[in-house]
């Protein structure tokens, strides 16, 4: 009998369920809770806002947009009462609003508004209303989604490269993309104490904690600027590998170079502060046809006329030499690159890192890259 009254009770308890009602199952013999339909046990009852987000981990712009459970994914069920569920509910949602306090922050620096997000080794702060990129108009959500995922890219490229597996910072590698150069230098003013930036007043890279900022030049296409954010990021990251000891400028500004011809197949971007105003290698197209010329000339540029250069004497020639320099070495041997770098981040100069690792006399070095850049480009 006893056994009847309790089939029927959980039968009972099933329709109940089946109608729109929880009920929480009890064992007659303890009165301990054994299941529940609604949330099938788990304390937590899923959030039916769909979470579109794709690329990325947080994003300011979802958060405030699901108003349901706040962008935790999940709301307490309150038949269960889950002290569990509660407590990572409440974590989660504490977390989310210290994201969206620090998005605030960022927002009244620049005095513009913004999206927040971040991927697993990329955190960007997006503050351009609109924008077109790859024949694609993007707004503030979008533009964060779109280059959150190409700068997670360019990261992995770097790692891959270079072979390591860089402990995540935290914060992250941070990104600020700003609507123009005014609001560039109002933010760094209000949030980081400086109004600096180089004299196009396009960018401003960290020196202790690992982060740029970069607005839109007048002018500058959508492509164009994601092809200097690029370039930029690839800078940020080599900075970092390098930062046991001054970096060359040849290796640093060449493989920044190498990046952003990787995803445009073009170079639009120099990394110094005066140059001469016509140069034949100034133009936005790929630099390997140009290079491929000089390299069949008579009197070519050779390594040793530039490697030793500080950045702010270089000429356009120049960075094109560095860019087909560090993508002639990369291709002919990525081990060996990898110890060179090595090498040079230890304080070793390059010409004698690239001849203790490859037995290569300076006019060796120079005739091995001729021949490679005439084969190749």
């Amino acid at each position: 009998m006893r056994t009847r009254h309790r089939v029927n009770w959980i039968c009972g308890a099933a329709l109940l369920a089946l109608f729109g009602f929880s009920c929480p199952l009890l064992s007659q013999e303890s009165g301990k809770r054994i299941g529940c339909f609604k949330c099938k046990r788990t304390g937590k009852l899923e959030c039916t806002v769909p979470k579109a987000e794709t690329h990325v981990l947080d994003c300011t712009h979802y958060y405030k947009a699901d108003d349901e459970c706040g962008g935790v994914g999940f709301t307490v069920c309150n038949r269960c009462k889950s002290e569990e569920a509660q407590y990572e509910f409440d974590n989660a949602t504490l977390e989310i609003k210290q994201w969206i306090a620090l998005c605030r922050e960022f927002e009244d620096a620049c005095g513009e508004k913004g999206v927040l997000v971040q991927t697993e080794n990329v955190r960007v702060f997006y503050a351009i209303p609109k924008m077109s990129v790859k024949k694609r108009r993007v707004d503030l959500h979008r533009g964060a989604h779109h280059f959150a995922k190409r700068l997670e890219e360019v990261f992995q490229d770097y790692t891959k490269i270079f072979d390591i597996e860089e402990e995540i910072v935290n914060p992250r590698h941070t990104v600020f993309l700003l609507e123009d150069v005014s609001v560039l230098s109002s933010f760094l003013k209000h949030y980081y104490g400086s109004g600096g930036g180089n004299a196009g007043g396009h960018k401003s890279t960290g020196n202790q904690r690992s982060w740029f900022a970069g607005a839109r030049k007048a002018g500058q296409s959508g492509d164009e600027f994601e092809q200097t954010v690029i370039h930029n990021f690839a800078h940020l990251l080599m900075e970092k590998c390098m930062v046991a000891r001054k970096s060359p400028t040849w290796l640093v500004c060449g493989f920044a170079h190498f990046m952003e011809h990787k995803y445009y197949r073009a170079n639009r971007n120099f990394c110094f502060v005066e140059v001469a105003p016509d140069d034949r290698f100034q133009g936005g197209n790929s630099w390997k046809s140009k290079v491929k010329k000089e390299a069949g000339s008579r009197n070519p540029l050779a390594f040793v006329d530039f490697y030793g250069k500080d950045i702010n004497a270089y000429t356009y020639r120049e960075m094109a030499f560095s860019f087909a320099y560090v993508d002639f070495l990369m291709n002919y041997n990525i081990e060996q690159f990898r110890d060179l770098v090595g090498r040079i981040k230890g304080g070793t100069d390059s010409l004698e890192a690239v001849q203790s690792i490859y037995n290569w006399l300076p006019a060796e070095l120079d005739n091995e890259w001729r021949r490679w850049v005439k084969a190749r480009y």
